[in-house]
């Protein structure tokens, strides 16, 4: 059986529960994978693509602020911890799933 890939992160929040970005506080952050098949490139690629959005919509990421272009410090930090942990996490479950498991 496959579990959702889950990373904690130390800046964000768990997604389908709450739509705001959370720059405090420790939560986890859950990425489905069960319909995905990570032996082939494309299944990773897709994986990828969801640890991103993931990331992006629990840092708050895409969001428009007002009065400037330039992207917040702690918004900016909070989506490169995301990534990294997710990605850490992400090759565990792909050699995993190399190993039939």
């Amino acid at each position: 059986m496959k579990r959702p890939l889950i990373a904690t992160l130390s800046a964000a929040l768990a997604l389908g529960t709450v739509a705001a970005p959370a720059i405090a506080g420790e939560t986890h952050l859950k990425v489905a994978y069960a319909d995905l098949n990570l032996n082939t490139v494309a299944g990773q690629e897709t994986l990828e693509r969801r640890i991103d959005a993931a990331a992006k919509k629990a840092c708050g990421y895409d969001e428009i602020r007002t009065g400037t272009r330039m992207q917040n410090r702690e918004v900016t930090r909070c989506y490169r911890q995301a990534k990294k942990q997710a990605t850490t996490q992400m090759a565990s479950v792909v050699s995993d799933a190399r190993l039939g498991g």
